[in-house]
C-alpha cells in the first residue's frame, strides 16, 4: 500500500459491495480507500465512532463510522442518490480517525524482527 499523503475526506460514495455509503479518502489507479458509514452502534463486535450530525439530510437517525479501512476497486463505488456531506466537526473527527487507523495498519504490516522468525525446521 502506498503512503497516503492527503488524509482529508474527498467525497461520499455508495459502496455496492457493502451496500452502505463510504467516505473516500484516497484513490489509486485501480482502488479507492475509504471508511464506511452505518446506522448500527457495533460492527463485528467492535464499537463504531458516532457522528454528531447525519451526513444524509433526509435521514434523522444517528450515524456511525466503521473503524476499519476499506479498499475496493473503482467499480464497487457509485454516486449516492442524496447529496451527502459531513459537518466541519465530523470532518475533523473522521480525518483523525482515518490517520490513526492508517498508522495502525502500517505498524502492523512491518516485517517482524528476531532470530527465529524466518528459520525453517
Amino acid at each position: 500500500m502506498k503512503k497516503i499523503k492527503n488524509k482529508r475526506p474527498r467525497r461520499i460514495l455508495w459502496n455496492r459491495k457493502r451496500n452502505h455509503p463510504s467516505i473516500v479518502f484516497a484513490e489509486s489507479k485501480d482502488k479507492k480507500t475509504s471508511l464506511g458509514i452505518t446506522h448500527s452502534k457495533k460492527t463485528h463486535n467492535n464499537k463504531n465512532q458516532p457522528l454528531r450530525k447525519s451526513p444524509n439530510p433526509n435521514d434523522p437517525r444517528p450515524q456511525y463510522i466503521v473503524k476499519r479501512i476499506q479498499r475496493e476497486r473503482h467499480s464497487q463505488y457509485k454516486p449516492t442518490k442524496e447529496k451527502m456531506h459531513l459537518s466541519r466537526k465530523d470532518e475533523t473527527k473522521v480525518t483523525h480517525l482515518f490517520a490513526k487507523l492508517l498508522r495502525k495498519k502500517q505498524r502492523n504490516n512491518k516485517p517482524r524482527r528476531g532470530r527465529n522468525r524466518n528459520k525453517k525446521e
